[in-house]
């Protein structure tokens, strides 16, 4: 068991282990928030066709996924023991981590339906692309083939000498 696992596990009960487990759920609900915040402005820049601000925006909910990653890391023994560690919990504050959960649950599940959706309108976009660029080809192929033949080139040099 590593130094984190046996922190969670080392008497805490009642008051102080619901207080870490709310602590620990309030701060990952800030960062789902902030992705939820950073989903809807991509939301607004894939409709508007901004590509650079696309970059942008995933450039932060990276780094908010990073701190999501660590903060799971940290939360890991308590995943592991979930149920044993809800019985450890006062009765009147297991209704609180509940509602952490439900909210983090449902911000999870508005994320995961605006990233389809966007990633949606991105396949169609780059599909609409694709066949502007083929079009293009077709189009400037055709075009040469009716083009007036390049006229020979006339010599540079001459034998004068004979």
């Amino acid at each position: 068991m590593t130094p984190r696992e046996t922190e969670w596990d080392s008497g805490l009960e009642g008051e102080r282990l619901a207080s870490r487990v709310v602590d620990a759920l309030d701060r990952q609900l800030a960062l789902f928030r902030r992705l939820d915040l950073l989903s809807r402005r991509q939301r607004e820049i894939v409709s508007d066709g901004d590509t650079d601000g696309l970059l942008g925006v995933l450039g932060e909910r990276q780094d908010v996924i990073e701190q999501l990653e660590r903060l799971g890391e940290q939360l890991r023994p308590v995943r592991r023991g979930w149920d044993s560690m809800l019985e450890r919990l006062p009765i009147n504050r297991r209704a609180e981590v509940r509602e952490r959960l439900d909210a983090l649950a449902e911000l999870a599940a508005a994320i995961a339906s605006r990233d389809e959706a966007d990633r949606c309108v991105l396949e169609e976009r780059r599909g609409a692309i694709a066949g502007e660029v083929n079009t293009l080809g077709r189009a400037r192929g055709a075009a040469g083939a009716y083009a007036a033949p390049e006229p020979a080139a006339t010599p540079r040099f001459q034998d004068v000498e004979g």
